[in-house]
């Protein structure tokens, strides 16, 4: 499985290598957003009821779902290829009194919730363009991309006692030689649809008479020459637009791209499963150490079954399974992964008509502080 997820990766991420110098000398597309969706995780705590845990998408607990949130920018790279620059909060938690017929978890009593900040980079590879969507030329697209990159995140794992949520990690509860780092590098792997739309802008008329005219004669003639010939060329681009039909691609580069199909909104999800390098995400991992050198609170965060030994749903088993030294704790042979879907709004920055705006507010500024020094020297 992991060997498939790093082969995504690689073909994700070539792309990107070919494109990357071209960030420096070109103007791209960007567009920043926001999103927020929920999140779940996979490792040592709750999941399938039975002893068949294998850390597969079965063994998720959906009443172990939790939030997400994040802040992106995104550029376009190539008409197929995207970078994203992605930080990510998210909260993922479990508990073993949710696995109810696995007497052996449920007897064990561990829960956890853990907050995730993560910053990554991810290459996006757009595999099927729906380009002209909509009722006027080009006002709307929709994507569908896979994606791979890289990423660091710092988690906290914390355990509800005597009514706080109390920071698991500096109480070593498996041991002074079972110390974890909080931080981990992580490998985001997503699938996701955008939707891109632009609004539609109707200038508004202006109803100007003879008689409250700002203009001359003169000046009026000019301006409706002017119009007539915008609107003479506006109607053939549009009529050039509507002969093209409506193009989309499945791993193939687009024909005729429009260079006015600028869209401003988009709209998209993403379902992101993010593979980490610590399986401590849940503050479990190997062996109960000895309890008896550890403090109290220590102690009683490291083995929770006395707080159910009566409970039927334990199956009566023994206590000494959970609080003698060297006995199974976690799985070590699987690192914990956590997974995050989001609905995203992002806003598209076109640099080429934002350059050309300043570079027209700086004429404009210019041409007035000219007049404004030519008629301060007449005086």
């Amino acid at each position: 499985m992991k060997k498939f997820l790093f082969a995504c990766i690689l073909i994700t991420s070539i792309p990107v290598y070919s494109q990357i110098k071209k960030i420096f000398f070109k103007d791209y597309i960007w567009d920043v957003g926001l999103g927020i969706g929920a999140s779940n995780y996979l490792g040592d705590i709750g999941g399938y009821d039975g002893p068949q845990n294998d850390n597969s998408i079965k063994d998720l607990h959906f009443k172990s779902t939790s939030f997400s949130l994040n802040a992106f920018a995104r550029q376009r790279l190539t008409e197929q290829v995207s970078l994203k620059f992605d930080f990510t909060w998210a909260r993922i938690k479990g508990a073993d009194s949710l696995t109810q017929n696995w007497p052996e978890r449920y007897a064990r009593n561990l829960s956890f919730r853990t907050d995730i900040i993560e910053a990554s980079i991810q290459s996006q590879l757009y595999i099927l363009i729906l380009n002209n969507l909509g009722k006027e030329p080009y006002i709307a697209g929709l994507y569908s991309y896979i994606g791979g990159g890289i990423g660091a995140m710092y988690y906290n794992p914390q355990a509800r006692y005597n009514g706080k949520w109390r920071d698991l990690q500096p109480l070593n509860t498996e041991g002074k030689e079972n110390q974890y780092l909080r931080f981990s590098p992580t490998i985001p792997l997503s699938f996701g649809m955008v939707f891109e739309w632009r609004s539609k802008y109707v200038r508004p008329k202006k109803n100007m008479s003879n008689s409250g005219s700002m203009y001359s004669n003169g000046s009026k003639n000019k301006i409706q020459k002017a119009k007539s010939s915008h609107s003479n060329l506006n109607k053939m681009n549009r009529d050039s637009r509507r002969k093209r039909s409506n193009k989309y691609t499945i791993f193939g580069k687009r024909k005729e791209p429009n260079k006015n199909s600028y869209r401003t909104h988009r709209l998209g999800i993403d379902f992101c499963y993010r593979i980490t390098f610590t399986d401590y995400l849940d503050d479990i991992s190997t062996d109960y150490p000895d309890l008896e050198e550890m403090d109290e609170t220590s102690r009683n965060l490291s083995s929770r079954s006395t707080e159910v030994i009566n409970d039927p749903r334990s199956g009566g088993i023994p206590i000494e399974n959970y609080t003698t030294q060297g006995s199974p704790r976690g799985d070590p042979t699987d690192n914990d992964d956590f997974i995050t879907i989001t609905l995203t709004y992002s806003f598209n920055l076109n640099i080429n008509n934002m350059k050309e705006s300043f570079k027209r507010m700086k004429n404009l500024q210019l041409e007035e502080s000219l007049l404004f020094f030519r008629k301060r020297k007449k005086d």
